[in-house]
């Protein structure tokens, strides 16, 4: 089964963080190259979506059982144009000898960043993305929330009599999609923050792993 991570940043709680705790928070979060090619807030916020979506890809591929930011090194950043009203921008990010790829999408409108990662330069073209926002922050509900976006999009939690549905990895704890007529997997990684919600998913893959 083909692995994916996922994440979204409410652009508008990145931004409370004070001058002396964001100098506190970029020292131990971005490496002395990311710091220099980060520009603006925004850009610290894309890098930290890149770090967070490769740390949940990486999670299920080599079992990680924490995240360290910095270990997490974006090696480049490119402008590859809009989508809509949506900035683009493709990173390669680093894990001690492993790498993966980053697609990074920046909307002013909705004021938030959304990334997902994939081992796989070609499996970029494979995701397929479901983001959701309200108008209250974090609050109590989140799980469910998250739960609601999911069965919005048409899938629910270990039901039978429905084809699709999602379960938490037997082994490892992180949810995969389920198709019960085929009997097939493909992995999904959910990511809220603030008033979003993003859900990314695989829809290709087939095997029973």
């Amino acid at each position: 089964m083909s692995f994916i991570g996922c994440d979204v940043v409410d652009f508008e709680l990145f931004k409370l963080f004070g001058s002396s705790e964001r100098l506190t928070y970029q020292l131990r979060t971005f490496t002395a190259i990311e710091r220099a090619l980060a520009d603006t807030t925004e850009k610290f916020a894309i890098f930290w979506a890149a770090k967070e979506s490769s740390y949940k890809l990486f999670f299920k591929c080599l079992n990680l059982n924490s995240f360290s930011p910095a270990l997490f090194q974006c090696q480049t950043i490119t402008a590859i144009g809009t989508e809509g009203s949506a900035e683009k921008y493709q990173l390669t990010v680093k894990y001690k000898e492993s790498y993966c790829y980053v697609m990074c999408s920046l909307s002013r409108i909705e004021r938030s960043i959304s990334a997902y990662a994939c081992l796989e330069h070609e499996m970029l073209n494979q995701v397929e993305l479901h983001a959701f926002y309200r108008v209250t922050e974090f609050t109590y509900d989140d799980y469910f929330f998250s739960r609601k976006c999911l069965e919005e999009i048409g899938f629910s939690k270990e039901n039978e009599s429905m084809n699709n549905t999602y379960h938490d990895h037997p082994l490892y704890g992180y949810p995969v999609l389920s198709n019960n007529s085929s009997q097939t997997y493909s992995d999904l990684s959910v990511s809220h923050d603030g008033r979003c919600v993003l859900v990314a998913m695989l829809r290709k893959s087939n095997n029973n792993d």
